[in-house]
Formats: C-alpha cells, structure tokens, sequence
C-alpha cells in the first residue's frame, strides 16, 4: 500500500524536532550568556541536563539581570513564542496517530492525540466532545513551526549576544 500523505508526516515531525533542537541549544546559549559565562562546556552542560521547561523557568527569572528595558522586552517576547512552539511540538511528538482510509491506496484523514490526553475521563464519551481531543494533521501548520523555531532560535542567539552591552 502506498500512502504518499503519510509519508510527509514522518519527514515534518523530523524537520520539528531538529528546529526545536536549534531552539533549545539557542536557548542553552542564552543562559550561559545571561550568567555571564562564556565557557563553551558550561554552554554544553545547559543544553544537555536541563530541559525546555527548566530553561525557560531560569531564562525568566534571571531576565531581570538584563539592562536595557526594550532588550529585556524583546527577549521576554521571543520565550513566551519559544514556550507556546514548545507546546505545540509536545503536541505532535508525545501524540499517538490514527490513520483512516478512503480506501486500500488512499489515506482520507490523519488525526493525533497527545498522549496524555488518552487518559482524560470524557474522552469515550459522545455526549461529551468525544473528537474534543483528537486533531487533523495539518501539515502546512507543523512547516510553518518548524520555521518558526528555527527563526526564533536564531533571534534568541542575537538577543542573548547583546546581554553584556
């Protein structure tokens, strides 16, 4: 069987987990700049142990050590967009995914489910919203957070460079 919509799925969740990846290694480098460090391992040692929550979390309180108001503005901008690209990538990444066919050679729908969501108590229920969790795949909108990530990756470097100025 020969599914063409269902194989552009596993290259877009690929292309969304390397963005996030550069988003995350970008935000590593903001932390280790927001300290004042410069040391290329202490960066490192950021983007390995701590996750995208603990990162954001210091990146937020430690804000207030930056200087120039608007810079501080901007930065504080760009992590509530890396916080809701976070969520969104937790989405599709920790979902499970449903196929339904039209036919034996033709894929009609793609719908996902996070996971955590298979759990909830209303979920089976039809008199409750029973679809209220489950999603189409929009392909068009994983690209667009995929650049978006990346986009917001590179503006985080650029910010986080201005820190000591």
């Amino acid at each position: 069987m020969h599914a063409p919509k269902y194989e552009e799925l596993p290259a877009h969740l690929g292309n969304l987990i390397v963005a996030f990846n550069e988003l995350e290694i970008a935000l590593g480098g903001a932390l280790m700049r927001i300290l004042g460090n410069v040391d290329e391992y202490t960066g490192a040692v950021f983007v390995s142990v701590l996750g995208f929550r603990q990162k954001y979390d210091l990146l937020r309180a430690l804000s207030i050590k930056i200087q120039n108001q608007s810079l501080k503005d901007e930065f504080l901008e760009a992590l509530e967009s890396a916080k809701f690209i976070s969520e969104e990538r937790n989405r599709y990444v920790h979902a499970g995914y449903t196929t339904f066919m039209r036919d034996h050679n033709t894929i009609e729908v793609i719908v996902h489910q996070r996971l955590r969501d298979f759990a909830k108590e209303n979920l089976y229920d039809v008199e409750n919203e029973s679809l209220k969790y489950i999603h189409p795949i929009n392909l068009p909108h994983l690209a667009e957070l995929t650049d978006d990530a990346s986009a917001l990756a590179f503006s985080i470097l650029q910010l986080s460079e201005k820190f000591d100025k």
